[in-house]
């Protein structure tokens, strides 16, 4: 099942790139899967706050979509590459060690909020959904500028 979701994901990258006139774009590759998992992400808050009805299946298929795109948060950054489209703060390259572990902690995050679905009720899915958004938190924080 994961080999099948990431053989998915990696069909699915192309084309959430193919808004770019370079294939070889970090900046553009690291955006395009930072926008996939806010999109699944933003379907799960809307469920957790309540502001849309939960689907448990719904749910949990753009979890595991998070856990998958998870696997992708540091391609892109291999090497420092800043440019006016970018919302990487530049201290981020000084403190590569620190952003690396927090994209290991979003991983786990993310991973963790994968098998606690599906689940019968979302309130059960509130403490993983948030320490997963408390993980994004952390990095944007520190190294994403608006």
């Amino acid at each position: 099942m994961k080999r099948l979701m990431i053989a998915m994901l990696l069909a699915m990258l192309p084309l959430a790139h193919a808004h770019t006139d370079k294939t070889d774009d970090p900046i553009a590759y690291r955006q395009a899967v930072f926008n996939l998992i806010g999109w699944h992400f933003s379907r799960m808050g809307d469920m957790v706050k309540g502001e849309q009805a939960y689907d448990a299946e719904a749910f949990a298929e753009h979890a595991r979509k998070v856990q998958a795109l998870s696997e992708f948060t540091l391609t892109g950054f291999e090497t420092r590459s800043m440019s006016r489209k970018s919302n990487a703060n530049p201290k981020l390259w000084d403190n590569k060690a620190d952003f690396e572990q927090k994209m290991t902690d979003f991983r786990e995050a993310a991973a963790a909020l994968a098998e606690a679905t599906p689940a019968d009720d979302v309130a059960a899915l509130r403490d993983p959904f948030i320490a997963t958004a408390d993980s994004c938190k952390s990095c944007h924080d520190r190294y994403h500028e608006d």
